[in-house]
C-alpha cells in the first residue's frame, strides 16, 4: 500500500513538472514568435518611412522643376534638352520621375495593406489632444487659435500592434499659444 501511494505521488509530481515544463515551452515559443515578428516589423516600418520620405523628396523635386520652358547647363550637359534629337528632353525627364512616383505609391499603398493584415495600425495624431501614452513630444512650438497640448504635426509616424503601442508617434504640440 505505501509502495502505491509512493509511486502515485511520484506519477503526479511527474505530471506536474512536465506540465510546467509544457506551459514554459509554450510561453518560449510565443515570446520567440513576437520577437521574430517584432523585427519584421521594424524592417516593414522602416520601410514605409523610407518609401515616404522618397515620394516626398521626388515629388517636391518635380514641383518645383516644373515645364522648363529653356533647358539649363545641367540638362544640356546630360542631353535631357529637347533640342538634341536623341536626348530624353526635360518634359521626358519629368515624366519618367513621375512614373517611378508613382510606381513607388503603389508599392506604399501594398506595403499598408501588409501592414493592416498583420494588425499594424497607423497612430493617429494631427489635430488631436497629446497623448502622453502614445507619442512623444519632440517640439513645442505656438500657433494661432490651436489651444495648448493640440499636437501640430507628426515628425515620425507612430503605430499600434495587436492593441498596444509598438512605436509611439513623435510629434509637435502646440504650447503658448492664442
Amino acid at each position: 500500500d505505501a509502495h502505491e501511494r509512493g509511486l502515485a505521488e511520484m506519477r503526479r509530481v511527474g505530471d506536474e513538472a512536465r506540465e510546467e515544463r509544457e506551459a514554459w515551452q509554450r510561453e518560449a515559443v510565443r515570446e520567440a514568435s513576437r520577437l521574430a515578428w517584432k523585427k519584421v516589423l521594424d524592417v516593414l516600418l522602416d520601410m514605409r518611412d523610407r518609401l515616404g520620405r522618397g515620394i516626398a523628396a521626388a515629388t517636391a523635386a518635380i514641383e518645383t522643376r516644373g515645364d522648363v520652358a529653356r533647358p539649363g547647363w545641367w540638362e544640356r550637359l546630360l542631353g535631357l534638352s529637347e533640342s538634341p534629337p536623341t536626348g530624353l528632353g526635360a518634359s521626358r525627364g519629368i515624366e519618367a520621375q513621375q512614373a517611378l512616383v508613382d510606381g513607388c505609391r503603389l508599392a506604399l499603398a501594398r506595403l499598408d495593406d501588409a501592414l493592416e493584415e498583420l494588425g499594424v495600425s497607423e497612430i493617429a495624431c494631427e489635430g488631436r489632444p497629446f497623448d502622453p501614452q502614445r507619442m512623444k513630444a519632440v517640439e513645442l512650438g505656438a500657433a494661432e487659435g490651436v489651444p495648448d497640448g493640440q499636437v501640430l504635426s507628426v515628425h515620425r509616424r507612430g503605430y499600434e500592434w495587436r492593441g498596444e503601442v509598438y512605436r509611439p508617434a513623435e510629434v509637435k504640440v502646440s504650447r503658448g499659444g492664442a
